[in-house]
C-alpha cells in the first residue's frame, strides 16, 4: 500500500493558494437596470406619456388636477390602446415568456442607447381631424347615432393627445368648441325622437337643435328639421320664424366677400 503523507511532491506541483487575482475571474452578475416603464413613469409630464407607461393612476390624478375628469370609464380603452401601442411584443420560443421591447417616439439609430425617448403615442392630432371630417359626413346622412358616437370619441381622446406646437393648442381648442356643440345638439335631436308622443318637448328640442353652432349645411337641416315639426302641429308662427331664419342663411351664403 501507498502512505500518502511519506509521498512527497516537488515545489512547483504544490498547488497554489487562492488569491484575489482569482476571485476576479468569477462571474459576477450586472446589476439590474430600471424597467424602461419606470423611467418613462419618472420623466413624462403628459397624461397620455404616464398612460403609455402603464401609470395608470398617475394618468388619471393628472387628468383630475389638470382638466377635473372624475369618470375615467370612458378613458380606459384608450389607456390600454395607450400602453400597448407603446410596446412591441417577440416571442422567441414557444416555451419562453414573449419579450416585451419599449418604442420610443422620435427615435433614429444616433440616438444614444443610454438615454431613453419619450414612448411613442397611438393618438396624434392628424387623426382627431379625420375623425371630425367623419363625424360632419354621418351627420350630413342624418345618421346621429353614429354622428354622436364619433363626437364623444373626438373628446374622449383629446385629453390624451399630446401638442407639438401652439399651433397645435389653438386648432385643439377650436376642436373642443365645435366637438362640444354637435354633442349637444345631436343628443337634443335623438331625445327628441324617443318623445313621440309629447309634441311641444319635440318642439322644445328642434328649437334648441337651431341655436347650436354647427356648419351652415347642417345649422339649415336643423331649420327644416324644426320648420316641419312645428308645422305639423299647426304653430305657424314658430313656423315662419324658423323659415325667415332658413332664408337669412341661404341669402348670406351667396353674398361674396
Amino acid at each position: 500500500y501507498i502512505i500518502f503523507e511519506d509521498l512527497k511532491l516537488p515545489p512547483e506541483l504544490n498547488t497554489p493558494k487562492s488569491s484575489a487575482n482569482t476571485r476576479s475571474s468569477v462571474f459576477v452578475m450586472p446589476t439590474r437596470g430600471m424597467h424602461v416603464n419606470q423611467i418613462w413613469s419618472q420623466k413624462s409630464s403628459p397624461a397620455a406619456e404616464q398612460a403609455a407607461a402603464g401609470s395608470f393612476d398617475t394618468a388619471m390624478r393628472l387628468l383630475h388636477r389638470q382638466l377635473g375628469i372624475k369618470n375615467f370609464v370612458p378613458l380606459r380603452s384608450m389607456f390600454l390602446d395607450l400602453f400597448t401601442g407603446s410596446h412591441s411584443y417577440l416571442r422567441a420560443l414557444s416555451s419562453s415568456p414573449v419579450v416585451s421591447l419599449a418604442i420610443e417616439r422620435g427615435w433614429n439609430k444616433s440616438a444614444s442607447p443610454n438615454v431613453r425617448g419619450p414612448p411613442a403615442l397611438v393618438y396624434h392630432f392628424s387623426q382627431l381631424e379625420e375623425k371630425l371630417k367623419a363625424g360632419y359626413k354621418a351627420t350630413t346622412t342624418g345618421k346621429f347615432t353614429e354622428a354622436l358616437r364619433i363626437f364623444l370619441s373626438i373628446l374622449h381622446t383629446i385629453p390624451l393627445d399630446v401638442v407639438e406646437s401652439r399651433r397645435e393648442v389653438n386648432e385643439v381648442k377650436e376642436l373642443i368648441i365645435i366637438v362640444k356643440e354637435y354633442i349637444l345638439g345631436l343628443q337634443m335631436e335623438l331625445k327628441r325622437r324617443e318623445m313621440k308622443g309629447d309634441s311641444t318637448r319635440q318642439q322644445e328640442l328642434a328649437a334648441y337643435f337651431t341655436h347650436c353652432n354647427l356648419q351652415t349645411p347642417h345649422l339649415r337641416l336643423t331649420l327644416l328639421s324644426a320648420m316641419s315639426i312645428c308645422y305639423k302641429v299647426k304653430n305657424l308662427a314658430t313656423t315662419s320664424n324658423f323659415a325667415r331664419r332658413f332664408v337669412t342663411q341661404r341669402l348670406t351664403s351667396k353674398t361674396p366677400n
